[in-house]
């Protein structure tokens, strides 16, 4: 196991399996990103790699497993453990050992937010809030709730993002000019660019630049081909 991880490179390493971390890993691996657990727990080690992910077994707060997962060549890492001070630790070490990485923890209390962030953590999420949240939106707004949280594996219409390289076709042309509504049938939601940290509203004459992120809603098939133009 240790020489196949150490031949990966751009994958995601997810520190605890619990009902967080399956979701984390099924949603991963669905988007064909490669997947190294870590987990402490020898009954759930047969379903990880049944599961075809990658596992390493061991505490993830130990600096010794956290060097065996690959984290210099990895592009994401993934704290999902239940205990809050120990995914601030993983955080922490993590950072240390990669500081291009693009990390997001889990969290069971609000209070603890500052704390992972500090600790270098990017994103970090509250499941128990995006539930409510969810659970009020089905009640509120079923429509958006619905369209939100639907499932991958068929053809309809999903979201996704798209970081434009210096060399796309889009580089320097207005959303009119680059009509991606009739050439792929997709339709550009939002414009995140370098120096804003905020979704911009779209217009006609919006250019496009290298480097800005397109939040795109179309078909999955529409959406693999106007990866190519990215």
């Amino acid at each position: 196991m240790d020489k196949a991880i150490a031949a990966l490179s751009g994958h995601c390493v997810l520190c605890g399996f619990g009902l967080v971390g399956r979701v984390v890993a099924a949603e991963l691996a669905a988007d064909g990103v490669d997947v190294v657990v870590v987990e402490t727990d020898d009954k759930k080690s047969e379903e990880i790699e049944s599961a075809g992910y990658f596992l390493v077994r061991g505490d993830a707060t130990s600096d010794n497993v956290m060097m065996r997962v690959g984290l210099s060549r990895a592009k994401a890492l993934v704290a999902s453990m239940s205990n809050d001070p120990a995914n601030v630790y993983v955080v922490l070490s993590a950072r240390a050992m990669n500081p291009d990485l693009y990390i997001v923890s889990r969290a069971s209390d609000n209070r603890h937010i500052s704390k992972l962030k500090t600790a270098g953590a990017n994103r970090v999420i509250l499941p128990h809030m995006i539930g409510g949240q969810s659970i009020a939106q089905a009640i509120q707004r079923p429509l958006v709730e619905s369209f939100l949280h639907r499932s991958n594996a068929n053809d309809e219409v999903l979201l996704d993002e798209f970081l434009v390289s210096d060399n796309s076709p889009l580089v320097g042309k207005s959303l009119a000019e680059a009509a991606l509504t009739k050439t792929h049938d997709v339709i550009i939601l939002a414009i995140k660019n370098q120096e804003s940290s905020i979704l911009q509203k779209t217009r006609a004459d919006t250019v496009v630049q290298a480097g800005d992120v397109l939040l795109v809603a179309g078909s999955k098939a529409h959406l693999q081909g106007l990866n190519e133009m990215m």
